[in-house]
Order: C-alpha cells, then structure tokens, then sequence
C-alpha cells in the first residue's frame, strides 16, 4: 500500500484518478508532483486506519473551554499543542498543517499569543462526516 499504487494505476497517478485533481488541479502538473516522487494511500481501504479525531460540538459550553484552553500556550509561551483536532479541520491532514502554521506564527509573534475570549469549535461530524 506503501508503493504509491493505492491510488491505482502507476505511482503519483493516483491523485489524479481519485478526484483529487479537481481539488488541486496542480497535482496533475508532473513538474510539481513528478511520479517519482509522489504517494498516495486510499487511507480507507486500510485497515484500522479509520482512526479518532475530536468530536468537537459547537454547542457545548465545555467544548468551547476545552478549545479555547488548547490554543492557548502553557507555561508562558513554552507549551503549544498542535494538530487536527484542535484545528478548523479536525480529522484532516490540512487541519494539522492550519495547526501548524497557527502555532509557528505564535511562535514568530506574528499571532499575538493570548487566545480570544471567544473562539469557533469546529463541527467536527459536519466536516468529517458530512453530517450535521
């Protein structure tokens, strides 16, 4: 699964032909994601990798808190937490990297470190699931 063909067809093809080109049309451009060098993994097809993503409800009180509390940094500025779930798209890689960037930018002092008395809690079905 590993190989890049889990997409199907030849290695890096499959970003193509599983609809991601649509998305990003950039990926069917070989001078950006050469064959060579791409992978893909239909990460549904493998088993146990369904895996868990925080099941953030917007109308929760103590979810809110919890939210607020994670992007806040602790101990000063010493202590971030990253990744999915405590992004705008929790259960997705681009969530990790929204993350990410969010916590660089912290870091750098380009985002003030102090979080907003009010934040937004994903829906995290809604983005998921495509349920509401």
């Amino acid at each position: 699964m590993l190989d890049g063909r889990a997409g199907g067809g030849m290695p890096g093809r499959g970003v193509g032909s599983a609809g991601a080109a649509q998305l990003h049309p950039e990926s069917t451009d070989r001078s950006v994601v050469p064959d060579e060098g791409a992978v893909t993994i239909a990460w549904h097809k493998v088993p146990y990798q369904e895996g868990g993503w925080a099941d953030w409800k917007p109308d929760r009180k103590g979810h809110k808190e919890a939210y607020r509390q994670l992007l806040q940094p602790e101990g000063g500025d010493v202590f971030y937490v990253t990744g999915d779930r405590i992004s705008p798209l929790p259960g997705w890689q681009e969530g990790a990297m929204m993350s990410a960037h969010y916590v660089a930018q912290q870091i750098l002092g380009i985002m003030p470190l102090p979080v907003p008395e009010v934040v937004s809690v994903p829906d995290s079905v809604a983005l998921t699931q495509g349920l509401s």
